[in-house]
């Protein structure tokens, strides 16, 4: 075949393909979902009864109903009015976009669904990501509203939040989302991360508050916080727990109604137990004895965090607090029980209290021996 032939012959072809895609976009054009053919490498229309099925291969790329649909299979339904794609899916709505093995469009009802290996991304303003990684993903083009399915991994890039489940709810126009089946959330910067973990879960205009329910553990510093109950402000860098709260750092256990957490950059630095609030505490680092140790009992305790150990607290109201002393080369024995309105210690660099200060009807017993 001389160069002339083939230069015919790749004419002959490009203009068969050329008359394809415009007789494609001609039958479609007056359909309620337009088509617009960008790319494919093959395309078949066949009439199977009532229904037209057009069928393409290969490098796939058009718009139906405003959307981009890309593939490496793909069947449109033209009286059922469904996409359905298989092979590399990609799906581009505005600023939305879907990555998924399978997809299918259905259009009466607006809906995309992903399956296998699904990812339905939200592009912000801010040049920010939200994301939702699941098994499955139904996507409700009408309400704004994504519902993901089974290893759910779910990321927000502007607040660095990242949360796992086995379910999620997610309303594009309130960001509001709700997740169920063991959520877990993970707050991370440098090098301190906040971890919490509960039953339920439920974000509220973009990550501004956090609710979690039932078995709620908050994982920080170190530290194990315990409730039934959490809400968590993000600006506020708070965290209130109710229904049997328990903190629980390296040596110390404090329980009371209420506890209040304040974070620093994700790092515990205060705990406000509200309401029959008690600390058990020790000076060695070792399981808590709550029989044996020291303790502080009041209506509310503050207690300051830095360098992620205890170094101050603050008793308020009905104050009854125990101290025992080891004696060291620094100082005696002693063992002190002490009542009163108000009640400040202060910890030292050793995780020992160096000094407790009382106001307000003081009494107690006081005892100090030399060993």
């Amino acid at each position: 075949m001389n160069i002339q032939k083939m230069h015919r012959l790749i004419a002959l072809m490009l203009a068969e393909f050329l008359f394809c895609l415009y007789l494609f976009n001609y039958i479609f054009a007056d359909e309620p979902a337009h088509f617009n053919l960008i790319n494919a490498n093959k395309m078949n229309i066949d009439l199977i009864g009532n229904e037209r099925v057009t069928t393409l291969t290969g490098d796939i790329d058009f718009f139906y109903n405003q959307i981009e649909f890309k593939s490496q299979n793909a069947q449109i339904f033209e009286k059922k009015e469904i996409v359905k794609l298989t092979n590399e899916v990609e799906i581009i709505d505005d600023t939305l976009k879907c990555t998924a093995h399978k997809a299918q469009y259905f259009k009466k009802k607006e809906m995309i669904y992903l399956q296998g290996n699904a990812v339905f991304t939200e592009f912000h303003s801010d040049n920010t990501i939200r994301t939702f990684k699941a098994d499955k993903i139904t996507y409700y083009r009408n309400k704004r509203l994504v519902i993901a399915k089974d290893n759910i991994i779910s990321y927000d890039q502007r607040e660095g939040i990242t949360i796992t489940g086995g379910y999620a709810r997610y309303d594009i126009n309130d960001g509001y989302g709700f997740l169920k089946y063991h959520p877990v959330l993970v707050h991370k910067e440098d090098e301190d991360t906040l971890i919490i973990s509960s039953k339920e879960m439920e974000f509220f205009k973009n990550y501004e508050k956090l609710v979690a329910t039932y078995n709620v553990r908050v994982n920080v510093s170190n530290s194990l916080t315990t409730s039934r109950f959490l809400i968590y402000f993000n600006k506020e860098n708070k965290a209130i727990l109710l229904g049997e709260p328990q903190f629980k750092g390296e040596n110390s256990i404090a329980s009371g109604e209420e506890l209040q957490l304040y974070f620093s950059e994700r790092e515990l630095t205060e705990i406000h137990i509200k309401d029959n609030a008690q600390i058990f505490y020790s000076e060695k680092q070792k399981e808590i004895d709550k029989k044996g140790d020291n303790y502080l009992f009041s209506d509310l305790i503050k207690i300051k965090i830095r360098d992620r150990k205890i170094k101050f607290l603050q008793a308020e109201g009905n104050v009854q607090a125990r101290y025992e002393q080891e004696q060291t080369e620094k100082r005696d024995y002693a063992k002190n029980i002490i009542f009163g309105d108000t009640l400040r210690m202060f910890i030292d660099e050793e995780d020992r209290i160096d000094n407790i200060r009382a106001n307000n009807r003081i009494t107690g017993n006081f005892f100090f021996q030399k060993k």
